[in-house]
Order: structure tokens, then C-alpha cells, then sequence
């Protein structure tokens, strides 16, 4: 019997009679999830934007009070246990200090000790103490780093890219209507519109390269609007290596920037949302990639993390020893609502965050710059003013509830878009061409190749599973 199962059935039977019941290592349903096993499908593009139904209040509260504490224990008990971790982890580390990781993870889901907190709360500073207890688990890659150690921490990578500017010459500057070949390669070809000052030029990754990098992860679930939906298509392209890798069949009314023209509802409705449901499985099916787009507005439905723990409950059991990757964004389709943004999107996620381990990588993706083109009700509303306001508050907010240094140690990460867009040209106003959209999908993977170099070398590396 492998030693940390010998650890689990000699520490179990002790802790259950001190241990609630309660306390459960998988994600609790919530009861807004359907019983399907089948997580749902995109759902249609909307652009309206009105009040609150009657009734969804109620409904929302309910929602937020499933994730109530279920018990209370002595702060003393938690105090003692707390102790016996730490002698026990720190005598796993001197002794063999490469299989800690291990050790942490063998303890945690042993106990079950899974922070509880309602979504209605701020974390407090014994919830965030404790997720510096459960720091970012990645797995082993076949391939090396492609962009970590060479001169750029994920700090700097995400600051270099709120303070550049697109080039004069840059490519996002004018949309390309050549229609590319079916079979995508990046290679030389591929050109950043923006230099990312005191970092290195990005990796351009191969499919098998990102998929490499993916399969170090525990899955990458993203949610939001159709700013986020055009990043999940350029995700896929990259990782199929084909300009209309964003749907399941292969056409040329989808290929290139045919893809990114939200005017065309075909390739919209059509986009590639799982990763599982390919009939020709990416990355050997071990990629599991997903986009909820049911998050964008102020409703209940939107609201809810239930696709999000769904998902995290259907991956295998080798994806749920390594942290997830979650990503969120999220604005104009709430009149650009900051308080929406913080109360109803960010603080639930931080909160199921700490009932989670290991600890999910998160990250806020910023609104991009506006540009000249939309529609006269939006334009005054949705001006490069009010979206950069809107990104202030968000920023400032996530500087108080998820303080850290590097992407692993914070509990949610803003991506800036807003300087790397500013004057690229735009279809309608809002959304961008593939140029701009494949720039964020790579810049988002040399990102994640950071964040699991820093894990590993703080200790995160799982390395049997």
C-alpha cells in the first residue's frame, strides 16, 4: 500500500470522531444545479440589460444562504489541529522534502478541512491564513517551461501588459480579411501588436505545446461574456492548430476573423465550448477546457457558480488533486455596474475558493478599450472613461480582498486588456478581430506557464498522482 495511504487509513478513523460530518471534500450542490450530468450549452448572445425580475432578489437570497456553515467548532480545536498539521508537514518536508506536496494534499482531503463561508461575507483573515496553507498544486509536463525563468515573474508579466501600447505599426491596428489556411501554425508568422516592457517577447505555443501546459492544471474553466467567448475561440484554434478550431466542423464561414464578427450568429452560436464534447478529443482528452457564458448579467441565474461546481465535480479524479484554472470577466452588459461585479461575481468566487483545495489559480479579466463604431445608445455609456473606471474599482477591490505578491499566492488576478487594445480596430465598437483575441489567448498561456514554474519551485509539484 502506497505510504500515503497508509497515512489516510491510520489518520481517518481518529479524526472522524472529532470531525463534523458536515465537512465534505467534494464541491456541495447547489440547489439551483440541475440533476443532469450534462453541463449546458452556450446560450444565445443577449444585449439586453433590464432590471431585476420580480422576485429574483428572494430567490438570490436563498441561493446565497445554501452556503451557510453547517456547524461551529471551538476556535481552541481548529488551533490544536492546525499544530498537528504543521509538525506533521514539517516532518515530511525534512525527511523528504519532494514528496511534501503530497503530504499536504494526503492530509487535507484526510480531514477534510475545507473552509466554510457564506457568499454574503468577506473572507476572514483566518480563511485567507488558511489558503496560504494550501498553496497552488500543478502537475508534472513532459515538456519544459516555455516561458518561465527567462527574466519575467507572473508580477511583472501582468504589469508590463497594463502599461503597454499598442505599436504603431501593430497588427491589431487594421483587421486582415485574407482568409488563412485551415491549418493554423503560428511560427514566425504571428506578430505581436505590443512589446511588454522588462519581459521577454511571449512564447508562441504549438498545440502540443499548449496542451502540454494545460494538462499541468486541473482543468481551465472560464465564464463571462462575448469578451471572454472570443478568447475560449482563440484558445481552441491554437490548441487545434486550425483557423476554425473554434467549431466542431470544419467551414469556411468560421475560419480566421469570420469567427470574431459577432454580427455573423452562425460561428456565435456554434463556438466550441468543451473541450469533452469534440468529437476528435484535444489533447489526448485531458485538456478539459470549458466556457460558461450563462455569467454576464445581474440575474440569479447569472450569478450562480452552479456550472462552475458542476464542473469541478465531474473532472476525474487525477484532475481534482491539481488547482484549477478559473477565469471571469464581466461589465458591459451591467452598465458597467463595479458593485455587481465585486459583490455578486468576485467575493462568491473567492468565498468557494476557500471551501476548495487545492486552491484555484484565478483571474479577472479586465474590459478592453473601447473603440469608435458603436451603437449611439452604448457609446456614451460604454465610453474608454466609464470602462476604465469600471477596471479602477475592480483593481482597488481585488488589491483588498486578495492581497499576494505572485499569481499563485493571490486568491484572484486582474488582467489588464484596456492599453494592449487601445486603437485597434474593431468590427462594431466592442469586439475585436483575431489578431487581438489570439494576442490575449497566448498571452493568458505564457501567463499559466509562469504561475506552474512558481508553484513548483514553492513546493507545488505533485509529482506522483
Amino acid at each position: 500500500m502506497p505510504w500515503s495511504a497508509q497515512l489516510r487509513k491510520v489518520l481517518r478513523p481518529v479524526l472522524a470522531l472529532v470531525l463534523p460530518s458536515s465537512y465534505s471534500q467534494t464541491v456541495p450542490q447547489s440547489p439551483m444545479l440541475p440533476k443532469s450530468s450534462k453541463l449546458p450549452q452556450l446560450a444565445k448572445h443577449r444585449d439586453s440589460n433590464g432590471p431585476m425580475a420580480p422576485g429574483a432578489a428572494a430567490a438570490q437570497r436563498r441561493w446565497s444562504e445554501s452556503y451557510s456553515p453547517r456547524s461551529r467548532i471551538s476556535p481552541a480545536f481548529y488551533l490544536g489541529l492546525l499544530s498537528f498539521l504543521i509538525s506533521v508537514l514539517a516532518l515530511s518536508h525534512s525527511l523528504r522534502p519532494e514528496l511534501y506536496s503530497t503530504t499536504l494534499h494526503t492530509l487535507l482531503t484526510t480531514t477534510h478541512l475545507h473552509t466554510h463561508s457564506t457568499l454574503r461575507s468577506p473572507l476572514t483573515s483566518a480563511q485567507k491564513a488558511a489558503l496560504y496553507l494550501s498553496p497552488l498544486i500543478v502537475g508534472p509536463r513532459s515538456l519544459a517551461p516555455q516561458y518561465y525563468n527567462r527574466g519575467c515573474s507572473s508580477t511583472a508579466l501582468l504589469h508590463a501588459l497594463k502599461t503597454t501600447r499598442i505599436r504603431p505599426d501593430g497588427a491589431s491596428r487594421t483587421v486582415n480579411t485574407t482568409l488563412p489556411p485551415t491549418r493554423l501554425s503560428l511560427g514566425d508568422e504571428f506578430d505581436f501588436s505590443f512589446d511588454l516592457e522588462g519581459c521577454p517577447p511571449l512564447h508562441l505555443y504549438t498545440g502540443a505545446e499548449a496542451c502540454d501546459l494545460l494538462q499541468g492544471f486541473g482543468g481551465l474553466f472560464l465564464r463571462g461574456d462575448s469578451f471572454v467567448r472570443h478568447v475560449v475561440n482563440a484558445l481552441f484554434i491554437v490548441l487545434r492548430e486550425r483557423s476554425d478550431g473554434a467549431v466542431e466542423r470544419e467551414g469556411e464561414r468560421c475560419r480566421g476573423n469570420a469567427m470574431f464578427d459577432d454580427r455573423k450568429a452562425h460561428c456565435r452560436e456554434n463556438s466550441v465550448i468543451d473541450s469533452q464534447s469534440l468529437a476528435e478529443p484535444i489533447c489526448g482528452g485531458d485538456a478539459f477546457l470549458y466556457f460558461d457564458m450563462g455569467a454576464w448579467g445581474a440575474q440569479p441565474q447569472h450569478l450562480s457558480l452552479a456550472v462552475y461546481e458542476q464542473w469541478l465535480n465531474l473532472r476525474p479524479a487525477h484532475k481534482k488533486m491539481l488547482s484549477p484554472v478559473f477565469v471571469e470577466g464581466f461589465g458591459l452588459h451591467n452598465r458597467l455596474d463595479a458593485s455587481t461585479a465585486v459583490l455578486g461575481f468576485i467575493r462568491p468566487v473567492l468565498a468557494l475558493s476557500a471551501r476548495l483545495f487545492p486552491r484555484p489559480l484565478s483571474l479577472w479579466m479586465g474590459i478592453h478599450s473601447p473603440a469608435p463604431g458603436k451603437p449611439a445608445e452604448w457609446a456614451e455609456a460604454q465610453n474608454a472613461e466609464h470602462v476604465l473606471a469600471y477596471n479602477d474599482v475592480i483593481a482597488e477591490a481585488l488589491e483588498v480582498l486578495a492581497p499576494g505578491e505572485a499569481v499563485g499566492e493571490r486568491m484572484m488576478s486582474e488582467v489588464s486588456w484596456f492599453a494592449a487594445t487601445e486603437g485597434a480596430e474593431s468590427y462594431d465598437g466592442s469586439h475585436y478581430s483575431q489578431q487581438v483575441n489570439l494576442e490575449k489567448a497566448i498571452f493568458l498561456l505564457n501567463l499559466l506557464d509562469v504561475a506552474w514554474g512558481e508553484a513548483r519551485d514553492a513546493g507545488g509539484l505533485l509529482r506522483t498522482y
